[in-house]
């Protein structure tokens, strides 16, 4: 029998990413994607059979878990994104609490700790100042089943990004009825709603590209369009203004059409807000942010630090470009690939910080950096804002694992609420 034949019935008791994990009657664990959550026992198809555990695709939910919620999605059963719409949003942050926990436990080795209350988001729809979707001919949305499922619009999105997502839909059905060549659109807007940036992939023709300004023009808060043939290609600016303003922690941010912003102001600010509150409890004179990007954390570093220092391969800013301000340390940001290690410049003990920041993307820092850290900077203290438990814990194994540090405390903030 062919495993695409073979259905059980399975118990969903963890979460994963974009999908669960349920366990099977005699004990086998199995990855399953679909309409589940924790607690639900399903009917699942097997797809796969590895070594030590099975995939498989949800079938029906033949028992709910108590106190399912009704997802608020029309398109939750069909959309592979928002997993845990149905529950109650309690039971969410209590999973991705236990997450953190046990990746810290199992990959880092660490068991005694403080850990901080658990900060929840609220609201938990229409908080992400950011969407990016594909576009296969009339229909806009996200990737399902290898084709693309049409939406009118996205419950997590901002409601300005709803409002021109669903314009822009009308656009494209009244002006290109027959054919068009773009694939991809994002919308980016910022905190206020005040205004959003529309960018757009693929191949335009010169009337085209003239329609798509126009449209941007008759829409009030599109304040810019650019459009990027191909994925890696150049981006080139059509209509409007070059970047859109964000204030986090209290200070503003021009951000590029294709920067890097956290999709969730609010929940930012309290992380950032909850950073500074550690990173004050003890007097700092110089602070050193990796990873820095725009300078969410190197601007507020500098209220508790005499100086301090961003390094990533795209810095935000220019130290001529920050006005000076009374009670703020010096700010100095330098631009290194941090893939391959600490540059060499910042090898000196001249540079060595009280305090370390390092907020790296998905996949950690590479061993190597973290020998440069051992080896030539050794901060007095490391502060590590991570968005995977998994590499976090694994990297916090390795800060530790020698004796030079111990990791004493950690808190979850819920940047994501609906997904996992």
């Amino acid at each position: 029998m062919d495993a695409h034949d073979k259905t059980l019935s399975a118990r969903i008791i963890d979460i994963g990413d974009n999908q669960m994990l349920g366990e099977c009657d005699d004990g086998q664990k199995i990855w399953l994607k679909g309409p589940a959550v924790p607690g639900d026992r399903v009917k699942a198809r097997i797809l796969q059979e590895k070594a030590n555990f099975l995939v498989g695709e949800v079938l029906e939910i033949s028992e709910p878990v108590s106190g399912r919620l009704t997802a608020k999605c029309p398109y939750f059963d069909q959309c592979p994104g928002c997993t845990l719409q149905p529950l109650p949003y309690t039971d969410e942050c209590r999973l991705k609490e236990n997450q953190i926990r046990n990746a810290l436990s199992r990959i880092g080795g660490v068991h005694d700790l403080e850990w901080g209350d658990f900060i929840g988001a609220d609201p938990i729809y229409g908080y992400r100042n950011k969407l990016d979707l594909s576009i296969r001919g009339h229909r806009i949305g996200y990737h399902s089943d290898g084709d693309i499922l049409g939406i009118d619009h996205c419950p997590l999105g901002a409601d300005l990004l709803g409002k021109v997502h669903h314009a822009f839909g009308q656009m494209l059905r009244s002006e290109f009825p027959e054919s068009h060549g773009l694939h991809r659109i994002q919308l980016r807007t910022n905190e206020t709603e005040s205004s959003c940036l529309l960018l757009l992939q693929g191949h335009a023709s010169r009337s085209q590209t003239g329609r798509l300004k126009a449209f941007c023009k008759e829409t009030a808060q599109i304040s810019g369009l650019w459009i990027q043939r191909d994925r890696g290609k150049v981006w080139t600016q059509v209509f409007g203004e070059p970047t859109i303003t964000h204030t986090l922690a209290g200070f503003k941010h021009r951000v590029t059409h294709d920067g890097f912003f956290q999709v969730n102001s609010r929940q930012a600010d309290l992380l950032v807000d909850v950073a500074m509150q550690w990173v004050a409890e003890q007097a700092v004179e110089r602070a050193m942010d990796l990873f820095c990007g725009l300078g969410a954390f190197t601007f507020p570093l500098a209220t508790h630090a005499k100086s301090v220092v961003g390094v990533d391969a795209d810095v935000g800013a220019h130290p001529a470009d920050i006005p000076p301000s009374k009670g703020r340390g010096r700010i100095g940001f330098l631009q290194a690939n941090l893939a391959r290690g600490l540059p060499a410049s910042l090898r000196s003990p001249e540079f060595r910080p009280d305090l370390l920041l390092v907020d790296p993307p998905r996949s950690g820092m590479k061993e190597a950096l973290i020998l440069d850290l051992l080896s030539h900077l050794a901060p007095k203290r490391i502060l590590y804002v991570s968005c995977n438990p998994s590499t976090l814990a694994r990297d916090c194994r390795r800060l530790c694992e020698d004796g030079s540090y111990q990791l004493t405390k950690a808190r979850g903030v819920d940047l994501f609420p609906r997904t996992s």
